[in-house]
């Protein structure tokens, strides 16, 4: 659980970082974007989560 919660930051991190990187300015759609990246990593673990609980 705290290794899944620890790749969900440094995604959201690295997606703000790379953002930066591209644009060399920070907007909020940006950082909603880097949000919404990571809502959608988060489900994914959520789906593992739950085939290997029901296993």
């Amino acid at each position: 659980m705290r290794n899944m919660i620890i790749n969900l930051i440094s995604s959201f991190l690295l997606g703000i970082f790379a953002l930066y990187l591209f644009t060399r300015t920070l907007e909020l759609k940006g950082v909603i974007i880097c949000l919404i990246g990571v809502g959608i990593l988060a489900l994914g673990y959520l789906v593992v989560y739950l085939v290997k609980k029901l296993k």
